[in-house]
């Protein structure tokens, strides 16, 4: 069996839990199918009790101190840097990917920056659930930075 066949037979189905109050408005919660009816219910009302304490959307994070989640990471003196040629996107996934990155820009997540040394791709992943996720291809800048001395240890 090969590593991620093993992997994949940890992971449980789950059920979609709607906790918004409105009715016309989707806020689920996954948890597993293998809880009881009661249990069920317990996660319903304590989900549904501090439905306040989960973002669902961009614009409901606006305000995070860009000093908490920004960071430098120090590379190393001699890299010559890498800028990506764009690649082209199929072009259902171009306007999933163009109102991601406008939603990230309208939530201040990210911003432009003037350094065009080094640039990376971005790259869409599908979801489950259909949609996509925008990621970005840092394999070049992984190579001009030093290795983190305490990397996350893998779990089973």
């Amino acid at each position: 069996m090969v590593d991620s066949e093993r992997n994949l037979s940890n992971i449980e189905e789950t059920i979609a839990i709607n906790i918004s109050t409105k009715t016309d408005v989707i806020e689920n919660i996954h948890v597993s199918k293998s809880c009881s009816s009661s249990e069920l219910e317990i996660y319903y009302t304590l989900f549904h009790e501090f439905r306040d304490v989960f973002a669902w959307s961009y614009d409901e994070m606006l305000g995070i101190d860009s000093s908490i989640v920004e960071h430098e990471i120090e590379m190393y003196p001699d890299v010559k840097l890498v800028r990506q040629w764009l690649r082209q996107v199929h072009p259902k996934k171009a306007a999933a990917i163009k109102a991601e990155v406008e939603k990230l820009l309208h939530a201040g997540f990210i911003y432009l920056a003037p350094l065009t040394d080094l640039v990376s791709n971005i790259v869409p992943i599908m979801k489950k659930q259909g949609t996509i996720r925008v990621c970005v291809d840092y394999r070049d800048v992984n190579q001009a930075f030093p290795k983190d001395n305490y990397p996350t240890p893998f779990i089973d």
